[in-house]
């Protein structure tokens, strides 16, 4: 039997830094409803220093356009991230390719106990040229 070790380094973390744009989004509210949208305004703008990855979450609401703070860890193995931002909610990244990302959200924090109602989605982002 043979044992193959290694490492991971800062070469083999996916460079995330950039705008990505949304391209498609379906999501359901806590009360049911479920909706498909996509907005010319949704977007990340993400920075990065090794594995850590910090920027804004920028997207429509019914009070016009948020810009919400976001940051998080990508995987040791540079195929996921794990994101949390402001208002209480939890990204699961898949990073699919250098231009792709697959993104599930769930809320159930802070927008839930606000607005009276928590929410789930699944989006698919692609990394501005």
């Amino acid at each position: 039997m043979m044992l193959i070790a290694g490492c991971v380094t800062a070469e083999d973390t996916p460079n995330l830094t950039g705008t990505w744009v949304l391209e498609k989004i379906e999501y359901l509210q806590y009360s049911g409803e479920i909706f498909e949208d996509v907005s010319n305004e949704s977007a990340w703008t993400l920075t990065q220093q090794g594995n850590i990855i910090q920027g804004v979450n920028q997207f429509l609401s019914d009070n016009g356009l948020v810009e919400e703070k976001i940051a998080g860890v990508v995987s040791p193995d540079g195929t996921t991230a794990h994101v949390v931002d402001l208002s209480g909610g939890t990204y699961f990244v898949s990073i699919n390719d250098d231009d792709t990302l697959t993104i599930n959200y769930l809320n159930t924090g802070v927008k839930k106990e606000a607005d009276g109602y928590a929410f789930t989605l699944t989006e698919i982002m692609r990394k501005k040229a």
